[in-house]
């Protein structure tokens, strides 16, 4: 907790706002398979926590109430994204009873009602809208959706439209890095970051969140700067930003 404290006062100097991420229901694989946490699996030795075990909601308001009083933002982001198990264990009956996207909103809405989570506004991965837009008024009232694609696009109203036709708030998260790579593709890269902050613009997102995944360790870390510095220069500009002007800026700056 003091390590945190001193990280929050240190960016606060460079007016920067540290907003945490604990998942909440997939990529939990390193909690299951600890043999204390198992039995709160979907399957035994899976990723994703079970909407059919009462505990699970235990589990995560316990820990939630530790993390959460660490830091002062509003935000915080509850993860929830690539539930791939779901359905496909303990839910299985359920989920063909009703629907998969009925039980994923059904897990979304009860861990956003946890007291742990009271006045924060909470941002979730959104790609629940690519395949079920119906299903978006079962959303909780206090959930901002982060819409995400790491794709380079020439549009990317397919993963913003469902959400502003329904006036959910957005954020739009490309990448500056991703899993599995060594070194980043700049040029899937940067048109990913610019084609997607241009249309969260037009669709009225809040924000956007740069990604950078180098969860698997074996990607050149720093040279993820450069996608992440063209994110900025995206999001503080109206409008579509240049590739061309910020090359030459950034080259400029760093190598004059």
């Amino acid at each position: 907790a003091s390590e945190i404290a001193e990280l929050i006062a240190y960016a606060k100097q460079f007016h920067v706002e540290i907003i945490p991420q604990q998942q909440s229901f997939g990529h939990l694989h390193y909690i299951l398979r600890q043999e204390l946490y198992a039995n709160l699996g979907e399957k035994h030795g899976g990723q994703i926590l079970s909407p059919m075990e009462p505990e699970s909601y235990i589990f995560i308001g316990d820990y939630l109430s530790e993390i959460v009083p660490m830091f002062e933002t509003q935000f915080f982001h509850i993860g929830c994204d690539e539930t791939f198990e779901l359905g496909r264990g303990k839910s299985k009956e359920l989920v063909e009873r009703t629907s998969h996207a009925d039980v994923y909103l059904g897990h979304l809405n009860k861990v956003a009602a946890l007291p742990a989570l009271a006045g924060k506004q909470l941002l979730f991965w959104g790609e629940i809208a690519v395949a079920n837009p119906e299903k978006l008024d079962l959303l909780p009232q206090n959930v901002i959706a982060v819409a995400w694609d790491y794709l380079p696009r020439d549009s990317y109203e397919y993963f913003l439209k469902p959400y502003a036709d329904k006036k959910i708030p957005t954020f739009v998260a490309p990448s500056a890095f991703y899993g599995g790579r060594v070194f980043p593709d700049y040029l899937s890269h940067l048109k990913n970051i610019r084609n997607f902050v241009r249309d969260g613009q037009r669709f009225g997102s809040l924000g956007m969140i740069n990604t950078t995944w180098d969860d698997l360790g074996e990607d050149l870390f720093d040279m993820g700067w450069y996608g992440v510095l063209y994110g900025a220069a995206c999001s503080w500009k109206i409008s579509e930003s240049s590739e061309r002007q910020f090359r030459n800026s950034f080259d400029w700056a760093f190598y004059r």
